[in-house]
């Protein structure tokens, strides 16, 4: 068993933003996201499908994080043949990780 860990930091005043890789291979993750200023923190995970006329799924939303505080959750029974990804919903400014032992 090895960990996996993936930084983020961002900010988005209108459009949505995107982890910029996908966690795939594991049923397992942990997240923690922290918001930094101005507007509460909103995100989600989302599971991308790659399949014709196939939408991604959204899998869990996160719990609102406020200004200057943080959340940490872990997530059970993910998939390890689908992929993964966290949307921040605009306005969003964060810093945080996500992170797998499996």
């Amino acid at each position: 068993m090895h960990r996996r860990r993936y930084d983020f930091e961002g900010f988005a005043n209108n459009n949505n933003l995107y982890t910029q890789y996908l966690f795939t291979g594991v049923t397992e993750v942990r997240v923690k996201l922290h918001a930094t200023k101005y507007k509460p923190l909103n995100a989600e995970l989302w599971q991308r499908k790659t399949g014709l006329f196939q939408s991604d799924v959204k899998v869990a939303t996160f719990n609102t994080v406020e200004v200057g505080y943080s959340t940490e959750t872990t997530l059970f029974g993910l998939d390890s043949k689908a992929n993964y990804y966290i949307k921040f919903i605009a306005p969003a400014y964060f810093t945080g990780w996500i992170e797998s032992n499996n």
